[in-house]
C-alpha cells in the first residue's frame, strides 16, 4: 500500500540511534520533490511524503523530523506528527511539539553557509498513540515496544 501524506493540509521524525528500536527498517519513505537536497521551498513548509511496504497489523504511524547536525547535545527536532492513519480516510493526525515547543513545522534554518542533514523517520505502530501533542522524547517513550517497522529519508539543506 502506498500513501501520500500532505503535511501542509494536515497542519491547517526519530530514534537517536538505529539500535534504539528492535523493529526492522523496512518501510520505504520518499518524497517526489527531492531525493538528496531539500529545495528552499521546503525549508518553510513540510514536504509531501509517500510510504510503502507497511507490515501487517499497522494501526497508525508517527513521524519525526530532526537535524543531527545542529549544535545541540541531541538532534534538533523540527517536527513531530502522530496518529497518522496508515490508510486513506482515517482521522487527522496530531501535530506534536518541535524543539522550540511549537506545534507546527519548524523551518529548517542551518547557519548561513552551512549544510545540515535532516532525517524524516516514520514509525509503523501496532497501537494508537495518546491523542495529544507529544515531544520526540514523549513519543519515543510512548511507542517503545509498539514499533512494527520504520523507514527513514535523509536529505540535506543549506543556506547561502
Amino acid at each position: 500500500m502506498k500513501r501520500l501524506l500532505m503535511l501542509p493540509i494536515l497542519l491547517a521524525a526519530s530514534c537517536g540511534q538505529k539500535g534504539d528500536m528492535d523493529a526492522p527498517q523496512t518501510v520505504k519513505l520518499s518524497c517526489a520533490d527531492f531525493t538528496e537536497d531539500i529545495p528552499e521551498k521546503f525549508a518553510r513548509i513540510p514536504p509531501k511524503l509517500t510510504w510503502s511496504n507497511l507490515p501487517a497489523g499497522v494501526r497508525e504511524m508517527a513521524l519525526v523530523v530532526d537535524d543531527p547536525d545542529a549544535p545541540t547535545a541531541e538532534p534538533y527536532v523540527h517536527f513531530v506528527l502522530t496518529r497518522i492513519p496508515p490508510a486513506e480516510g482515517g482521522p487527522a493526525p496530531i501535530v506534536g511539539k518541535s524543539e522550540s515547543g511549537k506545534t507546527e513545522w519548524e523551518p529548517l534554518e542551518p547557519p548561513r553557509g552551512e549544510t545540515h542533514r535532516y532525517r524524516f523517520r516514520l514509525y509503523a505502530l501496532d497501537t494508537p498513540v495518546a491523542p495529544s501533542p507529544l515531544t520526540k522524547t514523549e513519543l519515543l517513550a510512548a511507542i517503545k515496544g509498539h514499533v512494527l517497522a520504520w523507514g527513514e529519508l535523509k536529505a540535506r539543506y543549506g543556506r547561502k
